[in-house]
């Protein structure tokens, strides 16, 4: 593309991370936060706004990427051109003629994918300032945040195994390409709180999402994120961490929490796992690691539990102990890290229903285009969801995020005006008829399987 093509949504003036004046924008209404106004606002805060009249504005390509979500099938631009021409008819009298293929595949080359981060970003704000409360924490106190890392990798067009190399490609298949979504999932606000895009090849572990400015939020890791400097820093910022033990973990055990494992005080934790009585082992470990260049010891706690099926022991690294809450055993540990799995039904939300998997698009502003646009799509059916449960007093968990991501989409691609340059949309209409679908439509066939009701049920029951 020329030069010229290029400056004319101001790309090289957009930096990775949009600087959006969030307090320069509605935050109240969702009739505001949505309005054609405010996403022309966006635009041109991160350079995508277009410098003359186009068939394809900002707006129009927002919804239209959006919708596309929903798109059955294989996606390609052919579809998402009759997404318009069929499902919205009038487009060819509104416009004289279809807007191209040609046209779609340059805005999503050229318009920043920056405007579709900073959209995320602007609904992720509205979401956590209206529905941020943390609700039925109060059995997990000093707990008030739980929130999962982990990293999900999506293969792209072979095109761009420069930008995003694939880890397992042999020397014969240099041309593979994949890349990785990291994310730090809030259980307690149901949403992706960080994002970052990358290749395959980034470990997992370059993206702890530590926030040292928070406090007492539990970080609940897989083995990929098992670093023990990570854990410390999250230790020494009066927050909580939770992990799956590796398996050459060898540190020696420094004391007991409970009285029938004193006697594996003193040995290395390899050899103690032979010699634990009963069904759950609760002692406590030294980690040690150079914090800002200085030597760092902190006291960490191992639980483990028998699993009687497997005939294995399961082991959880913590520095969350019976003295911050007396229900905080070893099978309860068992149970909390059983959680991690939200963040996998995310990842499988994002994938099968709004089919991330499928780009149209083979370049890397185009993939990232459609990447924030589904996190766009899912934050926003959050905050639906969450506005139907404060209306029904349903639980938020009660609400399948599956089927309510498909009845957005449904309502959404009725809504022809959505694509149609000038036209007015009463969205509190509009959210008015789809909070009473997902009350209708969207609640879980099986509300006992989420696994935070477990969570609280287990306590309860203490």
């Amino acid at each position: 593309m020329s030069s010229e093509k290029i400056n004319r949504y101001n790309k090289s003036e957009v930096s990775e991370i949009p600087t959006v004046d969030l307090s320069s924008l509605p935050q109240d209404e969702l009739d505001e936060i949505l309005s054609d106004d405010t996403i022309t606002e966006i635009a041109r805060q991160t350079g995508a706004l277009d410098q003359r009249r186009r068939k394809i504005t900002c707006h129009v390509f927002f919804w239209l990427i959006m919708l596309s979500n929903q798109h059955k099938g294989h996606k390609s631009l052919s579809k998402l051109i009759s997404l318009v021409t069929t499902v919205y008819s009038t487009f060819r009298w509104f416009y004289g003629r279809c807007f191209s293929k040609k046209a779609l595949s340059v805005n999503l080359v050229e318009r920043p994918y920056t405007f579709f981060k900073a959209i995320y970003v602007y609904l992720l704000s509205y979401h956590l300032s209206h529905f941020g409360q943390k609700q039925h924490m109060e059995l997990l106190h000093p707990i008030s945040e739980i929130t999962v890392i982990d990293a999900s990798v999506i293969q792209v067009a072979n095109e761009l195994a420069q930008i995003f190399p694939s880890k397992n490609q042999s020397r014969s298949e240099t041309n593979k390409a994949s890349a990785k979504l990291h994310a730090k999932f809030s259980i307690t606000k149901s949403v992706p709180v960080v994002v970052n895009i990358t290749g395959e090849r980034v470990h997992d572990s370059q993206f702890p999402f530590i926030d040292e400015q928070a406090e007492n939020v539990l970080s609940i890791y897989d083995l990929g994120y098992w670093k023990f400097e990570d854990f410390i820093r999250i230790d020494l910022s009066d927050n909580f961490v939770l992990s799956r033990v590796r398996s050459d973990f060898n540190r020696e055990i420094v004391s007991a929490n409970d009285s029938k494992d004193a006697p594996l005080v003193g040995q290395s934790f390899k050899k103690a796992i032979s010699q634990i009585q009963g069904e759950t082992l609760d002692v406590n470990v030294f980690l040690p690691a150079t914090i800002d260049g200085q030597s760092v010891q902190r006291l960490f706690r191992v639980v483990g539990v028998w699993q009687v099926l497997e005939k294995e022991w399961h082991f959880y690294l913590t520095n969350l102990t019976q003295r911050n809450n007396p229900n905080f055993t070893p099978q309860f540990f068992q149970i909390l890290y059983a959680l991690r799995w939200q963040i996998e039904v995310f990842f499988r939300d994002l994938k099968s229903v709004l089919r991330i998997t499928n780009f149209v698009s083979e370049s890397e502003n185009g993939v990232k285009i459609q990447i924030y646009a589904a996190l766009c799509f899912y934050v926003l059916t959050q905050i639906f969801i969450h506005k139907a449960a404060a209306l029904s007093d349903i639980p938020v968990e009660d609400f399948s995020v599956p089927k309510s991501l498909r009845l957005v989409g449904k309502v959404l691609e009725m809504t022809h005006n959505l694509l149609v340059i000038g036209a007015t949309i009463d969205w509190r209409v509009l959210e008015h008829q789809i909070i009473q679908l997902l009350l209708a439509n969207g609640i879980r066939d099986n509300r006992c399987k989420h696994n935070l009701f477990k969570v609280r049920k287990f306590l309860s029951s203490q």
